[in-house]
């Protein structure tokens, strides 16, 4: 059985269907211009288009955000701060690789420990060769030099061979010499490095949460704050030591790690949570320089809270910061 509408009903229904669907689909834009004033409309004019501007639905929530246009100045600050991040990940990418092969190598301060002994070990026994390689050259060097002064005592020409066996003596004596220098660099350095390692494995198996902080929201800033520029080695080592402080200071998650190239808090646990890093970076030349990052928690709130006037503020007190404390 079929029911006949007419016509004029049909084409009414499909109106107030369309209509309604319309009215379903329809969007309210918000932004605010230089001057404050707060727009709300279902159309932005052309000359509106430059503000940063949110998508509202017919609740009132915002479903999309378009950042405000750039200008030139902004968009290269933008690419200056992006570098300057990338260039951070890596180092905190290699310092979280470097934490892993060292957790899966030791299993112990005793292992380090042991394995440092043996190192010292095997450098000792090399440069003991060496010394004794070198007390025989000096020896070699002494009975050469007896026959020299014979043929002088005598009133004899020295004989060429004579001459070059001396100088290939010598330079045999420098190069052992050397050697064992070496050898005692090396071994120093490898001190040094197993110290820094043993370190770290305390301080990682102390505190399992201290893990490397990875990339939440890094919210782009206006200007390229929590940037210092080192005028020398020895400044740069200084500014290092403050910068550290100034991290412990803002930072609301603990220090996690602390490198030569890198220091950084734990990544964000709460919504309130600001984690901070600073890197130490090679320039042109022998200059250096020291570039702070804020990291929020991975939410609206914590990105908000990056974007927020207390985040540009910690930034641009850094650089001032290191300048006063540095004077």
């Amino acid at each position: 059985m079929f029911l006949t509408i007419p016509f004029k009903k049909l084409v009414l229904a499909i109106t107030l269907v369309f209509a309604a669907q319309h009215a379903a689909e329809a969007k309210t834009f918000h932004w605010v211009d230089d001057s404050g004033k707060t727009h709300f409309s279902d159309k932005v004019p052309p000359d509106q288009v430059k503000y940063q501007r949110e998508t509202l639905n017919k609740n009132g929530q915002v479903t999309d955000t378009l950042n405000k246009a750039k200008s030139p100045e902004e968009y290269e600050q933008e690419q200056r701060l992006q570098a300057l991040r990338k260039e951070q990940e890596q180092l905190i990418s290699k310092q979280s690789a470097e934490d892993r092969v060292l957790l899966s190598t030791y299993r112990s301060v005793d292992d380090l420990n042991l394995t440092l002994n043996g190192r010292m070990q095997a450098l000792d026994a090399q440069r003991r060769v060496a010394e004794g390689n070198l007390k025989r050259l000096q020896r070699q060097l002494e009975a050469q030099q007896k026959k020299i002064a014979e043929y002088e005592r005598k009133g004899e020409k020295i004989p060429t061979a004579r001459l070059e066996e001396i100088r290939s003596s010598e330079q045999q004596i420098q190069l052992a010499t050397g050697e064992i220098s070496n050898h005692v660099d090396k071994k120093n350095q490898i001190k040094a490095e197993f110290e820094l390692n043993i370190e770290r494995f305390k301080f990682l198996t102390h505190d399992k949460a201290a893990a490397p902080a990875v990339t939440d929201n890094a919210v782009p800033i206006a200007e390229l704050a929590g940037l210092f520029n080192c005028s020398s080695l020895v400044q740069c080592d200084k500014a290092w030591q403050l910068s550290k402080t100034f991290v412990q200071r803002h930072s609301t998650t603990s220090v996690s790690s602390s490198t030569e190239q890198l220091i950084l808090s734990n990544k964000p646990v709460k919504e309130d949570d600001l984690s901070l890093s600073v890197s130490r970076m090679q320039m042109a030349g022998e200059q250096q320089k020291l570039f702070l990052d804020i990291r929020c928690h991975h939410s609206t709130m914590g990105a908000e809270l990056c974007a927020s006037k207390a985040a540009a503020d910690i930034r641009t007190a850094f650089k001032p910061f290191l300048e006063t404390a540095l004077k």
